[in-house]
């Protein structure tokens, strides 16, 4: 671990993480912008299950470029948990994230979409568990409490796929 000093006339608009300088202005305005450019997509896409959009596309390229994109999704995800389009939009587009990729945050705001009163974004959880392949949360999906019949038959269907994952070869991971 090397030491990086920063003069006091830098370090109002730097913070070191992980070893790296981070200017903290521009990283603040990448995320406005980030986030603005999100939502924008978010409302301007039309989404359909196993057909990739603009908004997959940005989002992908996002992550490449800055670490911090996980975490600016998780917080318009949280600031907009009543907001059904936008986090049906989310879920969405982090399930044609590979499992890795977008690991643990993804996971975490799959989870949260399964308590929501909603059922649309309860199924979007579920789908994204079946999109990752996510074999090591079949007891977290066993835990999961669906009070309609459909959406209790599509989680078992999950479960059993994934359990038959488990034994062979997942398709995607």
């Amino acid at each position: 671990m090397s030491d990086i000093y920063i003069s006091d006339k830098q370090s109002t608009n730097l913070t070191i993480i992980d070893d790296t300088v981070i200017d903290t202005q521009s990283l603040e305005k990448n995320k406005k912008k980030f986030t603005a450019t999100l939502l924008q997509l978010i409302h301007d896409e039309i989404f359909e299950y196993g057909t990739l959009n603009s908004a997959d596309s940005f989002v992908r390229e996002s992550l490449k470029s800055n670490k911090f994109v996980k975490e600016w999704i998780n917080e318009i995800f949280l600031k907009h948990f009543s907001n059904i389009e936008i986090i049906t939009g989310i879920l969405k587009i982090i399930s044609h994230i590979t499992y890795s990729d977008i690991y643990p945050t993804g996971q975490t705001m799959a989870i949260a979409a399964l308590s929501h009163k909603d059922i649309e974004v309860k199924e979007c959880g579920i789908r994204a568990f079946e999109n990752w392949d996510a074999i090591d949360s079949i007891d977290l999906l066993k835990k999961v409490d669906c009070q309609e019949e459909w959406l209790v038959d599509y989680l078992e269907e999950v479960i059993s796929y994934l359990e038959e994952c488990r034994e062979h070869t997942c398709k995607k991971n």
